[in-house]
Parts: structure tokens; sequence; C-alpha cells
């Protein structure tokens, strides 16, 4: 059985009525000693580049009608870290075969090099990736594969199981709606996988772009 905690999702911080300098930096001290422990206060030098508030971003590049970013989350306590400045650009994103990937991968010939993307239920996140590891993908994500629920729209801390080994490559959790509809589109264009760019950079992209355009519209950012 899998060991999950439901993650909340970030909300931006809603825009306030210009205030004077001096007062907005007084606001931003205070806002950075309150921060509880374990959750990160903003942009931080000393993160890893592509991971922002603790998420970790993927993007679709095609099919064209689900290419937006998306968020991930790492697990809590098994897989590795992306290296630092280590991109994965234009890479097969494999639903996995059988699809809640609780036995060796089927499809294991198409998944070296590749990005495993797994159906949550029916095993541990543990049994998932590690089967996803045999099968060569260099990281894998797990999803509900769930339009519209209460757990569509929520994150949740993969939790390795009493006894289960490490997990040798990245293991993230994305959203049910964005699994779903990732997956619809795979079933829609009669296509084995998607092409994926993970991790990115988020901040340098917000650098030059509006990054609203970027996302899925049936996601809240």
């Amino acid at each position: 059985a899998e060991s999950a905690r439901v993650w909340g999702a970030w909300r931006p911080p809603r825009q306030s009525s210009p205030l004077p300098s001096l007062l907005l930096l007084l606001l931003g001290l205070l806002a950075g000693l309150a921060t509880p422990a374990g959750c990160s206060s903003g942009y931080s030098s000393t993160s890893p580049p592509q991971v922002v508030k603790d998420y970790v971003y993927l993007k679709v590049n095609w099919p064209e009608d689900v290419s937006y970013m998306f968020r991930t989350v790492p697990a809590q306590d098994f897989g590795t870290d992306f290296a630092p400045h280590e991109v994965f650009s234009h890479v097969p994103f494999i639903p996995s075969a059988p699809e809640k990937g609780c036995t060796p991968f089927d499809n294991a010939d198409l998944m070296s090099g590749a990005v495993a993307f797994v159906e949550r239920g029916g095993c541990s996140f543990t049994e998932k990736a590690h089967h996803a590891a045999a099968a060569g993908a260099v990281a894998v994500v797990i999803s509900d594969l769930t339009e519209r629920d209460s757990a569509s729209a929520q994150f949740l801390d993969m939790i390795r199981n009493d006894g289960d080994a490490d997990v040798p490559i990245p293991s993230l959790y994305m959203l049910g709606s964005d699994g779903y509809h990732i997956r619809a589109s795979l079933d829609k264009h009669e296509v084995l996988w998607a092409d994926i760019t993970i991790p990115i950079n988020i901040t340098s992209i917000g650098e030059d772009r509006n990054l609203i355009g970027l996302y899925a519209p049936w996601t809240y950012w």
C-alpha cells in the first residue's frame, strides 16, 4: 500500500495597494521572519535553479493541446534530485504498461532515457518508481489521472514504506487533473508518448516572458 500526505498547493499573494518603499521593506522583513520552518519564503540563490517553492517544473512540448508548464512535487523521502543544471530536453514522457506500474513494465524497451508516466494506485509509490528505474527511465512522474475531484487538485507527499529500498531516479508527483489531460491528449492523438523538457528553470523564464500564458487553463496557480 502507498504512503502519502496531502500537500497544500501554494497560492500567490494578493496584490496590495502601493505603499512607501520603507514600509514595503519592513513588511518584507517581517514576512521573512514569519516563514514557517521547512517552507520557502521565495526565490533563493541557494536553491537549485529548477526548484521554486519546492516544485519541480516540466514543460510539455508536444502534443500542442497540452503544451503547458506543469508543477510536480518530489517524493518526500525517496528518489534522487536532478543534478545542478541537469536538463533532459525533448525526451519522451511515456505512460507505463501496465498503467499503474505495479509489475515490471511491458514497454521497458521504450523507456531507456525517457521519463516514465505512471498512474497512482494498486501498489506503493516506491514499487512504481523501482519498476520505472529498472526499465531505464531517467525519472518517474506519478499522477492520479483524475479530471475533477478533491484529489485532482491536491499534491501529495509521496512517502517510502518501512522496509522499502531507496529509488535511484528522481520521483515526482503531478496533480491528477494535469495527468488526466496529458493522458487524454495522448489517447486522442493515438501516440505512445509526449515530448517534454524537465526540469525547467522557471526563474529565468519569468525574467522575459509572461508566465500566465504557459500555465494549463484548468489548473489554478
